[in-house]
């Protein structure tokens, strides 16, 4: 049996967000924490995958791309 790793600092504020702001944006996400986009989606898909968090793509009017946003799970 695993032991599940503690969720890095990162992955907690992320989290926080996420709490704070359900359909948030991976984008807002990144400009509120001032990193790099790429990072935030690497973390919001490893709390994904533990169950705390869930996605969904979402139409951004104006462009051909959607978005993610991001809830978090009720426990």
């Amino acid at each position: 049996m695993t032991v599940p790793q503690p969720i890095r600092r990162a992955g907690a504020e992320t989290l926080k967000l996420i709490q704070e702001a359900p359909g948030i944006y991976l984008a807002q996400i990144a400009e509120q924490r001032h990193v790099d986009p790429a990072a935030v989606h690497r973390c919001v898909l490893g709390l994904e995958r533990r169950g705390l968090v869930r996605t969904e793509l979402a139409p951004v009017p104006g462009t051909r791309y959607p978005a993610r946003l991001c809830y978090p799970v009720k426990p």
